[in-house]
């Protein structure tokens, strides 16, 4: 018989979803920034700023380990 402790719950499945996501973001982010930067020769600081955002927002998440 399994304790509540050890059984999934809706939330935490909600919350790997949402980690998930953040981690998709992040990827999405980056592709684009480097993408533009090999296949141009820039560096576009839009993009840079949005890696940070998602790389930030990802931080952020409750399932994210702390220091």
């Amino acid at each position: 018989m399994r304790t509540s402790e050890s059984a999934p719950t809706h939330t935490d499945a909600q919350e790997a979803r949402r980690l998930e996501k953040r981690m998709q973001d992040v990827v999405r982010a980056w592709n684009s920034f480097a993408t533009e930067y090999v296949e141009r020769g820039t560096f576009n600081l839009s993009k840079a700023r949005e890696v940070t955002k998602a790389w930030q927002k990802l931080q952020s998440e409750a399932t994210w380990p702390k220091r």
